[in-house]
This record gives C-alpha cells, sequence and structure tokens, in this order.
C-alpha cells in the first residue's frame, strides 16, 4: 500500500509539473512583450532589422495583426539601444511601431513615474544627448498626454535627428503630442572633448600625458565631469598593469583572470549581450593554464552567454555544475539558455 501511494504521489507531481509547464510556455512567456524591440506589419522591414543583430528574431504576433522582432531576454537598456538603432532607420514614424511607451498600471501616479523614468533612459542613449528631464501631464488620457522634455545636449548635436528619434519611438497608432526644449551644455561638451583625448593618449600608451591632461580637466571641469574621467582613467590603468604582467608572466593564469574580472559581469539571464568584450578569451586563457582553476568556469559561462555561443554555454556550465556549490543558480542559467535558444529556433521555423 505504501508503494502504491507513492507510486500515485509521484504520477499526480509529474501530471502538476507539466500542467505548470505548459501554461508558462503558453501564456507567461508567449505574454513577454517586454522582449519585443519593435513591431512592424511590412516584412521586408522587419527583414531591415533583422539585419541589426544576428540573434534577432521575427515572430508573428497574432494580436495585432503584425511581426515582432525579439531579442531573448534584451530588456532594459538593452532593449532601448536597439529600439534606438531601429528608430534612425526610418524617416516615417508610421513604418515601425515600439512597446516602449505609456507603460500600464491600475494608479496614474505609477504611470507616470514609470514612463518618465523610461523615456529619460531611452533619451539619453541618443547621441548627442548628455541629459534628459521629463514631464508628462495628462498621463491618464492616452489620446491628450503631452511630454515635456527638456534635452541638455552637446554642441555637436542634431537637434532635428534627436527629436525625429524622439517622435519615432513614442508613436503608437496615434499622436502623442511632445514638447522638446534645448539646452546646450559647455561643461558636457568640454568634458567628451577631454574624454576622447584622454581615450587616444591611453590607446597609443602615452601614460604621463594621459595623467596630466586629467589634471588639467580636474582644474576646469565640474566634480561630476572629472570623477567620471577618473573612473575610466582608473580602468585603463588596471589593464596596463595587467597587461605588463601578462608579457614578463605569459603562463601565469591568475592575470588573465583578473584582466577579465576588470569588465566581468555575473549574467542573470543567458542571452547575447549588445556590448560584448573579449572577457571570454582571456577566462579560456586562464582555464587552458590551469583547468583547476574552478572558480572561472561559471564566469567563462557567463561570458559565453554575452558572445551567444550556446556550445561553449552547455561546456562552461556544466563544468561550472561539477564543481561549484551554488548548483541550483548554474542549472538555472543552463536551463535558460536552453529554453532561449529553443524559443528564438521556432520563431525562426515560424
Amino acid at each position: 500500500n505504501i508503494r502504491v501511494k507513492f507510486i500515485l504521489m509521484f504520477i499526480y507531481l509529474f501530471i502538476f509539473s507539466s500542467f505548470i509547464c505548459i501554461i508558462y510556455q503558453n501564456f507567461i512567456a508567449e505574454s513577454d512583450f517586454q522582449s519585443y524591440l519593435a513591431y512592424t506589419t511590412d516584412i521586408e522591414k522587419a527583414k531591415e532589422i533583422q539585419k541589426l543583430d544576428k540573434n534577432i528574431v521575427i515572430d508573428k504576433h497574432s494580436t495585432n495583426d503584425a511581426y515582432g522582432l525579439k531579442l531573448w531576454n534584451c530588456t532594459g537598456s538593452c532593449k532601448d539601444y536597439y529600439s534606438i538603432e531601429i528608430a534612425k532607420l526610418y524617416p516615417k514614424n508610421d513604418e515601425v511601431y515600439y512597446d516602449l511607451y505609456y507603460i500600464s498600471s491600475n494608479k496614474p501616479v505609477t504611470i507616470k513615474k514609470e514612463n518618465e523614468k523610461r523615456l529619460t533612459r531611452i533619451i539619453r542613449q541618443i547621441d548627442g544627448v548628455y541629459d534628459v528631464k521629463v514631464d508628462i501631464q495628462n498621463i491618464e488620457d492616452k489620446e491628450n498626454a503631452i511630454a515635456n522634455i527638456d534635452v541638455n545636449i552637446m554642441k555637436s548635436a542634431d537637434e532635428k535627428e534627436i527629436e525625429r528619434i524622439i517622435n519615432n519611438l513614442i508613436y503608437y497608432k496615434s499622436k502623442r503630442k511632445i514638447n522638446i526644449n534645448y539646452d546646450y551644455d559647455k561643461d558636457a561638451d568640454l568634458y567628451y572633448k577631454y574624454d576622447k583625448k584622454m581615450h587616444k593618449l591611453y590607446k597609443e600608451e602615452k601614460y604621463t600625458e594621459a595623467e596630466e591632461l586629467l589634471k588639467e580637466a580636474e582644474k576646469i571641469l565640474p566634480k561630476k565631469y572629472s570623477d567620471s574621467l577618473n573612473y575610466y582613467a582608473n580602468i585603463e590603468k588596471k589593464y596596463k598593469e595587467l597587461d605588463n604582467k601578462i608579457e614578463k608572466e605569459p603562463n601565469n593564469y591568475k592575470y588573465y583572470a583578473q584582466r577579465a574580472d576588470i569588465s566581468y559581469e555575473p549574467v542573470t539571464d543567458c542571452s547575447p549581450r549588445m556590448f560584448y568584450q573579449d572577457e571570454l578569451i582571456d577566462y579560456e586563457k586562464a582555464l587552458s593554464l590551469n583547468p583547476n582553476a574552478k572558480d572561472l568556469y561559471e564566469k567563462a559561462g557567463d561570458e559565453a552567454c554575452s558572445s551567444g555561443d550556446m556550445e561553449k554555454v552547455k561546456f562552461y556550465y556544466n563544468k561550472a555544475i561539477e564543481y561549484t556549490k551554488n548548483k541550483d543558480n548554474v542549472y538555472a542559467k543552463l536551463g535558460d539558455s536552453y529554453y532561449s535558444r529553443a524559443k528564438a529556433l521556432h520563431s525562426n521555423d515560424d
């Protein structure tokens, strides 16, 4: 009797788990519109947009009779970046529309704050924009809402281009009212000039001149700008120090790992990143020199996710599972990589 009860309990548990998975895949996962970059009813335009990134997939969206452009697990700043790139492609804002503006909520205050925050984040990524302030009035009335946008720009910025991109991004089926005011920030312009010069000097390995330029900038620029220059200068110094150590000791795995760690960020989901660096190369070199460096396998798997190399993702995460104590976290990332890959293939088949 105990054996029969145990078998029945196992069967019930299996059926329940399968039911939950079906609900997730068919309802929750499919309703994740945050992963859509844009929509268009024109398949040719969808194919043009797809050329921006090899990982963008075209998904025929049944609810609005349009083609959805989706980059799996690309949300937040990643989604905003690609949406801006798409907006640059089309001068007429009725050709492609976006899921960027007017986030739904039952609370008008929440709607106002969330949309102002999101639109601010998006506009800051447009070329020539240093800072922005957004105030949306009548947010509860979509047809009569007006967005007052104060844009802080550099001298070299193209105001017409900025306005065109903003118009393209917030257009969706009906025209929204926009009021844009521009303000030129001479300090921001000067900051970017110093930033450009410093990067050039570091690239040419003229470190003494770069240090002198930084001191000069600190005397002229406000603290927020000079702090930013200092931050990037310190990163450049770390890279240079490790480059020198690797040159002297090319078989010391720790130096390759430390160089990769400078820009490494743990991933919460396994998806390609828009700003993929070469950290994976350094982690792989470190592991080739010392395969017993157990803490590097998960990091290598994270960087493989960023590069979109699924074979390496599976290899490094499986190795990490062998060594790490926090197996659940790695299992979750590995499962996410399989799910994302399967969904992308399914969308392409459609």
